[in-house]
């Protein structure tokens, strides 16, 4: 199964490359969306602004390229920003259009009009059977100031609390799977959301 890892010059994708040499698969790297093409699954990951993540993509060919990818049917899966990216907008770029793969969009932790980033370990729990299984409610590191919101319940995999709001962490619609969370960070847990990411990947590509 050939990985690409989508370069758009936001966020440290070397830690992903690196989690997933630790559970046997390597990936190849992509920074102008000719490798993603020919892909059999790609991962977005990045941690930065909505609005500079989806501007850099279009300039590189990556974004035109991954709306393709997602039109055929090809496994695709976000991390953090990569996730945020993957819905119809965000509060923290407004004007400015996601891939709108699922319905929703990304929304400020704030109080008193100013805006909180969460950085830490906070729990997860997973919806879907074969999850539950395996990860259950477990602790992964978070890193973001917008959360996730998703139209759909249906196509909410996972959620979790930060600042005492409830949000969606993990997402799941057709052959799109996105995280808030970073499983390359994440230790074990990480790691084994990592694998059933790609087994996932397998079975749908």
């Amino acid at each position: 199964m050939k990985i690409a890892i989508i370069d758009y010059g936001l966020g440290n994708i070397y830690s992903v490359i690196s989690a997933l040499k630790h559970i046997g698969h390597k990936a190849v790297v992509d920074i102008d969306g000719t490798v993603l093409t020919s892909s059999d699954v790609c991962i977005l990951p990045g941690v930065a602004e909505f609005g500079s993540g989806v501007n850099n993509m279009k300039i590189s060919g990556q974004f035109e390229a991954l709306l393709n990818k997602h039109t055929s049917g090809n496994p695709i899966i976000g991390l953090c920003l990569g996730a945020q990216m993957f819905l119809n907008s965000s509060e923290e770029a407004p004007g400015v259009s996601g891939f709108g793969f699922v319905e929703g969009f990304s929304k400020s932790f704030s109080r008193n009009n100013k805006s909180l980033t969460f950085q830490g370990w906070s729990k997860v729990s997973f919806k879907e059977d074969v999850l539950k299984q395996i990860l259950g409610q477990k602790d992964f590191y978070f890193s973001h100031s917008y959360f996730m919101t998703v139209e759909n319940e249906a196509h909410i995999l996972a959620t979790s609390e930060n600042y005492k709001i409830a949000f969606a962490s993990c997402m799941l619609k057709n052959n799109v799977l996105g995280a808030q969370f970073h499983p390359e960070r994440s230790g074990k847990v990480g790691l084994s959301f990592l694998q059933y990411s790609l087994d996932w990947a397998k079975s749908n590509g």
